[in-house]
């Protein structure tokens, strides 16, 4: 549980012939984690037979599913070869580009019939008829847009009209037919913007309606949904059966290949060996050679973290940060246990834990948020436990005029809270260093897991030798302290050169970094109590104030609740990775990935 689980590597070698035979046996398996075979002498092996017709099939199968609508359906056929499947997506494939073509078409006929009518409201302000436009062949007739148009500039004998129209000024100018350049060149001093006549014509004398075109636009629509209800799910069941026919196609990629031979390498659970070696001479016998050796805690395998349920929940944010190296120290436990009495001592209240407790029930509906809702159960009822310790329901001190017994008020015991998040810092980091010298001890040796962490224990045995002895609580030799601290301090240096030493003021600034678990919880605890002071302020004044009081205080209280849920998470996973796992914690492991696991 402190480390990632043990693996096996895994070497097996078939002839040529047996190779369709091994990929469905390892698949079936599901255990094997696939490497890329680097062997000299050996090729990059080539995928099955089908593997490019199978791909193909499958894009073409997700392009598809794209396409249709989300619509389900039980569908009527029954298709079971290949041959049958593609003359099913190229027939699908042929209707749905037309319809999608016609779709468009429509689109823009409908955008097209919109534009027309807003012509048809624009020339029924200005009085435009359809025998004015018979007449243009007389008369010059000039529609347009255009910024406040000063009539004066027009001659006489000019019919002019205007009005607002979206947030312009729309204007028809009826004009002798030797003037109409002139009169173009005089508006476009007022941002003129021409209508075309013919525009308008088609507008007007239009014998489709927007109506007819939606109409169509929906039928098409219904076809296409016709078609997804009828072939969606028949797809999907392909779909899902390809991916594992390409899995299996392209896994020979990760192979190594000569002319007679095939070469797999990978690694699997030390706990799968016997039944994976037993599956694999129980199928082929001495066909095959088989080889499986335990990996090494320093050698670079990929990871797979088991942990009991309650535990295994705050894997997501190891998978969020990175995941451990093979054979590093697995810091999830430390996480499950330190985040939610981070979390419970800064919202520490016993109304608030029972909010976080019943939203942690509600997103638990959701599969992909379980894991979650989870840590959350734990937060809330940490939340829950520490509302107790200080005495506090939704900030107050009673509950329905019973006061709540309580060790010590977050308002009035302010150096108290500092002390103990002090205590916290102190202990969580020295955890750190522990198992940074544990990890150093197991990959390099106990030399370099003294000169690496050791000195950091020294350096911090010599500041307490100084407290304690400053205090008076101790009566220890200068000569000694100093022994101690730059014993330490040389430590550091040779194990970590120059950068050691400088980086000693970091250890007090991440110790004080935990204050902020007393901050945060003053800050929410104040909070809550100003909340709670509206209603004397405010009722004082008149009982017509209540419904007023009953709204701030919930909208208060909420904003308070949501406020501290996110200051909580955030500082109680900021302690855990920056001032915790930088004390051992390397990660950029390689996630356990297993050949027919899906």
């Amino acid at each position: 549980m402190l480390r990632p689980e043990p693996m096996c590597k895994v070497l097996v070698v078939t002839p040529k012939n047996l190779k369709k035979d091994v990929v469905e046996t390892l698949y079936s398996l599901g255990v094997l984690h696939l490497k890329d075979a680097e062997i000299e002498g050996f090729e990059t092996g080539t995928p099955l037979e089908n593997a490019e017709r199978i791909s193909k099939l499958l894009l073409s199968i997700e392009s598809l599913l794209q396409k249709l609508p989300e619509e389900k359906g039980k569908s009527p056929l029954h298709i079971s070869s290949l041959r049958s499947l593609e003359r099913l997506c190229e027939s699908l494939s042929q209707k749905i580009s037309k319809i999608e073509e016609e779709i468009k078409t429509l689109e823009e006929k409908i955008r097209e019939e919109e534009e027309r009518e807003k012509l048809r409201k624009l020339a029924k302000k200005l009085g435009i008829s359809k025998k004015l436009l018979w007449d243009s062949k007389k008369f010059e007739i000039i529609i347009g847009l255009a910024k406040d148009v000063n009539k004066n500039f027009l001659p006489e004998h000019i019919i002019f009209a205007s009005t607002d129209f979206e947030g312009k000024q729309a204007f028809l100018v009826v004009a002798k037919k030797e003037l109409g350049e002139s009169m173009r060149e005089a508006l476009r001093a007022f941002d003129f913007n021409e209508i075309s006549i013919s525009e308008l014509e088609k507008a007007l004398f239009s014998l489709v309606s927007k109506k007819q075109i939606e109409k169509r636009f929906e039928f098409m629509r219904e076809k296409l949904r016709e078609l997804a209800r009828k072939y969606r799910s028949v797809l999907e069941k392909w779909k899902s059966v390809l991916e594992m026919e390409c899995e299996k196609a392209e896994a020979p990629l990760k192979f190594g290949e000569s002319k007679r031979v095939v070469l797999i390498e990978g690694w699997i659970p030390k706990k799968e060996k016997e039944r994976f070696a037993n599956t694999l001479r129980k199928t082929f016998g001495k066909k095959i050679a088989l080889r499986i050796e335990d990996v090494k805690r320093k050698e670079n395998a990929p990871v797979k973290l088991s942990h009991p349920k309650p535990i295994s929940s705050f894997k997501m944010f190891l998978e969020v940060y990175s995941l451990p190296k093979y054979g590093e120290v697995d810091p999830t436990l430390f996480l499950f246990i330190t985040f939610p009495i981070y979390f419970g001592f800064m919202l520490g209240d016993i109304g608030y834990g029972i909010l976080s407790l019943l939203l942690a029930l509600f997103i638990r509906k959701r599969k992909e948020l379980k894991a979650f809702s989870n840590i959350m159960l734990l937060a809330s009822l940490s939340t829950i436990f520490f509302g107790f310790l200080y005495g506090e329901f939704f900030g107050a001190e009673e509950i329905l005029g019973f006061h709540i017994p309580h060790l010590l008020s977050r308002v009035e015991s302010i150096y108290e809270l500092i002390f103990a998040s002090i205590i916290f810092g102190l202990v969580h980091i020295n955890i750190g260093l522990l198992l940074g010298f544990v990890n150093e001890l197991t990959l390099h040796g106990i030399k370099e897991a003294f000169l690496h962490k050791g000195g950091w224990f020294l350096v911090e045995a010599g500041a307490f030798l100084f407290l304690f002895s400053w205090k008076g609580i101790m009566n220890i030799p200068l000569s000694v302290i100093l022994a101690v601290f730059f014993a330490g301090v040389l430590l550091l240096i040779k194990g970590e050169g120059i950068l050691g030493a400088v980086e000693m003021p970091t250890l007090l600034s991440h110790i004080l970094s935990y204050s902020r678990l007393a901050g945060v919880g003053i800050a929410s605890a104040s909070l809550a109590m100003v909340v709670n002071e509206i209603p004397g302020s405010l009722l004082t004044k008149s009982v017509f104030f209540l419904p007023v009081v009953a709204l701030l205080v919930l909208i208060g209280h909420i904003g308070n609740f949501l406020l501290g849920l996110l200051e909580c998470s955030l500082h109680s996973l900021r302690l855990n990775w920056v001032e915790f796992f930088t004390k051992f914690y390397h990660g950029g492991g390689t996630p356990y990935k297993p050949f027919g696991r899906r």
